[in-house]
């Protein structure tokens, strides 16, 4: 709903002088239709109370049936929450073998997949030493 319609019904003031520029029987027309809206949204609101009030009927009916078993109510909730997380299948991955091999800024052998940004040390050498990337591909042996 814009802010301008808004501010016209929810004003007094404005509703009144927009009333003015309407016949009488507009205005009942446009009372009835706004009934109608009315009692169609308290209607759904009450069945929306309602499935609430039964879905929390059944929870106690639950709660108490739990209890009554000698089963504690948070052991419950543990198995809920593995069963769900038992039903996931995860994919695995093969693990990628390394494309590219630089020094590290200690001295020491690394070796890089090719994924994700460069390493800090390769972008340095093709940045300020004009190496390209394929300088630092490992050689089959």
């Amino acid at each position: 709903m814009s802010e301008d319609t808004l501010k016209l019904i929810n004003n007094l003031r404005s509703l009144r002088a927009f009333a003015k520029e309407l016949d009488i029987d507009s205005l009942r027309e446009f009372q009835e239709k706004l009934n109608t809206v009315i009692q169609e949204r308290e209607k759904e609101e009450e069945e929306a109370k309602q499935e609430e009030l039964k879905k929390r009927e059944t929870l106690e009916r639950f709660r108490n049936q739990i209890t009554e078993a000698g089963i504690n109510p948070e052991e419950v909730a543990n198995f809920l929450t593995n069963t769900k997380t038992v039903n996931k299948v995860k994919s695995v991955r093969k693990k990628r073998t390394p494309k590219y091999e630089y020094l590290d800024s200690n001295g020491e052998v690394r070796q890089w997949t090719g994924q994700g940004r460069h390493p800090q040390p390769i972008s340095e050498a093709i940045k300020n030493e004009g190496k390209k990337l394929e300088d630092f591909l490992i050689k089959k042996r």
